[in-house]
């Protein structure tokens, strides 16, 4: 499914950026294609935002040799198979008709991420900038033909993440495993060179990331 109607188009139409941190810089603004049709909401703003995120585990399964008289065609003797966890996709949001997501106070997260250089410093750092939480149930359960005790099994999770953005410069993601309010495991991509598209959008692609 695809909204062309409200899809965005950067404009050259430049306006300064809130200068409350040393990585402010000027900023291009969105343009409707058609005015007449509401917004969407947008996790991000008008000039960067995220597309697209995933988390998915792979399984690389070949079937076990204990079972000799038990005939398998050649196709299934090693196969990988992939699990999706968590799939977000901006037109999800566009699908739903989300015009607006609900506000809370950071107040009521801070203790869930570390206390220090967690999420209430990086807030301090910069008040103004906007902050998204996203809560989702994740598909943990896996069918059965993965988990027959018959295969042997690797397992892999990588998560992937798309942005986009009206502006060509690089990025860095840092993606946090948090438990009980420590941070276990820290891990920063960077993406130096993105795609443009006809819209003059920049798709900033992280994928497969382990």
């Amino acid at each position: 499914f695809t909204h062309t109607a409200s899809r965005s188009r950067c404009s050259s139409n430049t306006s300064s950026s809130s200068p409350q941190s040393s990585g402010s810089t000027v900023s291009q603004g969105i343009i409707l294609s058609n005015p007449s049709v509401p917004p969407f909401a947008i996790i991000g703003d008008e000039n960067f935002r995220l597309y697209e995120l995933s988390a998915f585990a792979e399984i690389n399964r070949t079937i076990s040799t204990a079972h000799p008289s038990l005939i398998y065609p050649a196709s299934e003797a090693y196969s990988i198979h992939q699990h999706d966890l968590v799939r977000l996709h901006v037109n999800d949001i566009q699908m739903k008709s989300i015009q607006a997501f609900e506000t809370i106070s950071i107040d009521q997260i801070y203790d869930k991420f570390p206390h220090y250089d967690g999420l209430k410093d990086l807030f301090e750092r910069n008040p103004y900038g906007p902050f998204f939480l996203i809560k989702f149930w994740a598909d943990v359960p896996m069918s059965s033909s993965m988990t027959n005790p018959m295969n042997i099994r690797d397992e892999s999770f990588f998560t992937s993440f798309t942005y986009a953005s009206c502006a060509n410069r690089p990025i860095h993601i840092s993606t946090r495993l948090c438990s009980f309010g420590k941070n276990v495991l820290e891990k920063v991509d960077t993406s130096e060179h993105p795609q443009r598209d006809q819209y003059d959008q920049y798709f900033h692609r992280f994928d497969r990331s382990s």
